[in-house]
């Protein structure tokens, strides 16, 4: 088993070009539309970041690409975070418009797509699939990892996308719909599971979000994750929330929203909005980190 500190997610803004009735929009719902997170919050949680040791800073929308500015908000952070990756998740949208302007790569890039095929993915993304893999590709990145919800119009394209990526080695992040997750919906897991059980050599990760692996390379994986192995893990902080037993979405990420309200969970029933930035997110990962020492410890 192996446990990781969560990334700090940035919601660069609430507005995005899709209508993906699966999308949580990083628990955006109730903000006001088109609203962007101020670019010296975006530098100021760079700094922290960087100076408090969380390993990955993660920004994200909405649609990250529909901010002009991103170019220069990815290389004004690239020079302060040194020891911090930084990581970009994007449907691909107008991700062509900055692929010559990243003056230094990124650590890693998350295409969020629902189908390769242009008639499913048009009922859920204003996104070409070809013209957002062709971005992709083309993006300065270290890493590429593509990630799709299963729902009942793609789930039959699932094995040809896992055949995909392997042979493209590119990593894979499958995940079932955590909103509208039924138990009884076997027809779909079992064709999924069928195929990521063919693949061999398995294991489980218990990281921020639990996942069941295959590994393609050194680099690049298969991962699926499943509301029924985040129901397994237990966080500290969740003790007194109240919606816990039926929350499938576990501690995955720290988000610092554009109003700089820091949440844990994506249905803000923990949150922390007194005192400056810097106290906020401290708070947030001591209370995480005294759940994973413990973890760790009891691992070793």
């Amino acid at each position: 088993m192996r446990y990781s500190i969560p990334p700090l997610r940035l919601i660069l803004n609430t507005n995005c070009n899709g209508q993906c009735n699966y999308c949580h929009n990083e628990g955006c719902g109730s903000m006001e539309e088109m609203e962007n997170m101020p670019k010296d919050i975006i530098v100021e949680c760079a700094h922290i970041a960087e100076r408090i040791m969380i390993p990955c800073l993660t920004l994200t929308g909405g649609e990250p690409t529909l901010r002009k500015d991103l170019a220069d908000i990815i290389n004004e952070i690239r020079n302060i975070c040194v020891n911090t990756n930084i990581n970009l998740t994007s449907n691909g949208y107008n991700l062509h418009n900055f692929c010559d302007l990243i003056i230094s790569p990124i650590d890693s890039l998350n295409l969020s797509i629902t189908s390769f095929d242009k008639s499913v993915a048009s009922h859920f993304q204003s996104v070409d699939p070809e013209q957002a893999l062709q971005s992709f590709y083309k993006f300065p990145a270290r890493h590429k990892n593509i990630n799709v919800v299963i729902v009942e119009e793609n789930y039959l394209e699932i094995s040809e996308i896992i055949d995909f990526c392997i042979s493209k080695s590119i990593s894979l992040d499958l995940m079932f719909d955590i909103k509208e997750f039924k138990s009884e919906n076997k027809k779909i897991q079992h064709h999924i599971f069928n195929k990521i059980e063919s693949l061999g050599d398995l294991s489980i990760i218990l990281g921020s979000t639990p996942i069941i692996t295959y590994r393609i390379n050194e680099n690049s994986r298969i991962n699926l994750k499943h509301p029924f192995l985040s129901s397994l893990t237990t966080r500290g902080i969740c003790n007194n929330c109240s919606i816990k037993l039926n929350c499938f979405e576990k501690i995955c990420a720290v988000r610092v929203y554009p109003n700089s309200v820091v949440s844990p969970c994506l249905n803000q029933k923990i949150i922390s909005d007194k005192g400056d930035l810097n106290e906020r997110i401290c708070y947030m990962y001591s209370q995480i980190l005294s759940d994973f020492s413990l973890l760790s410890f009891m691992n070793r």
